[in-house]
């Protein structure tokens, strides 16, 4: 039987980044952590990155060792990640793997897959559900004829988000009416396994929110994971889009694009996702990502009055915005 060692990384990037990760591991050797110190660094770091790593364990200490990127598999192991600093990279926008048309249908939905569990992870549904039920609760107030809550959501891919809207809305009672929309017919598929498996009922349409007009009359439009996608004249035009869909308000949830994020959403996707998709496209997402500060110009210009826009841990910003 392997006894596990609990390892110590301490990695400074020294790019004037002002950043600085603390990682801790429980890996069967010494060997593994620099396989993962690596891997961790070809995935955070341009090429030409360099880190200084000090490895620590309970029954030995090494000198700080100089690693450069490098193509080594990536070991299984558990892992607390902290960090602190400043992104100053620019926006890298590239293509990703699951948008491709000509991707392989099961991959697709391996990645699908992997995308909602580390979306349970990080539990965005419960925070974007908090701003549901809340404005469930003012139309309740302000309205004679109480009715269902109608919520439309943008290029929903697999729907995990909003299927847990609504199971939690059906544990508290309230009444919800959820129409999913996205461009790929597997995805729509997906979309109606996965709420029939949850005895829920949702809508789905398949059409391209960017090139075609969004059906109107709801009282939230949302989005999820999907803007960092976009080049900036169509992430304007779509919350444009989205706000003349709606009477009353519009929701937005992103990541957020930083060095530690980047790292972070690497580890993350290894650990809870076999999906190459997922490990390729998961950092990729956050270095095409806006920072908060960018997301919120670009709201202001498009609407022409500001978004209310805070951090959403891990890795991400919720925007709100009411009509």
């Amino acid at each position: 039987m392997t006894t596990k060692r609990r390892v110590r990384f301490l990695v400074e990037i020294n790019e004037n980044l002002d950043c600085r990760f603390v990682v801790c591991f429980e890996l069967a050797s010494l060997d593994t952590c620099g396989v993962f110190a690596q891997q961790f660094i070809q995935t955070d770091l341009h090429a030409e990155s360099t880190l200084t790593i000090n490895m620590q364990t309970d029954e030995t200490s090494r000198d700080a060792a100089e690693y450069v990127p490098g193509s080594i598999p990536w070991p299984a192991c558990g892992f607390a990640l902290t960090a602190t600093g400043r992104d100053r990279s620019p926006r890298d926008l590239q293509p990703e793997w699951m948008d491709d048309p000509a991707i392989d249908p099961i991959e697709h939905v391996q990645a699908l897959a992997g995308l909602a569990r580390l979306n349970r992870f990080s539990g965005v549904a419960g925070l974007m559900y908090r701003y549901v039920r809340r404005l469930t609760k003012a139309r309740l107030l302000s309205s004679r004829t109480p009715r269902p809550l109608k919520i439309l959501d943008v290029a929903s891919g697999g729907g995990d988000v909003p299927v847990a809207w609504m199971r939690r809305a059906k544990c508290d009672g309230i009444d919800l009416n959820v129409t999913l929309l996205d461009i790929s017919p597997l995805a729509i598929e997906q979309q109606q396994r996965l709420a029939h498996a949850h005895g829920v009922t949702v809508s789905s349409i398949q059409m391209n929110c960017l090139n075609e007009s969004l059906p109107s009359g709801f009282d939230l439009v949302t989005n999820s994971l999907f803007m960092h996608h976009l080049e900036v004249t169509d992430a304007a035009h779509l919350i444009r889009q989205m706000r003349a869909a709606t009477d009353n308000a519009i929701l937005v949830c992103d990541l957020e694009r930083s060095r530690f994020n980047a790292g972070f959403v690497a580890v993350a996707g290894r650990v809870l996702s076999r999906s190459k998709v997922v490990h390729h496209d998961g950092p990729q997402s956050v270095r095409g990502a806006f920072t908060r500060s960018e997301f919120a110009e670009l709201c202001e210009s498009a609407l022409r009055t500001p978004m209310h826009i805070h951090n959403a841990f891990p890795c991400r910003f919720i925007a709100y915005h009411v009509t």
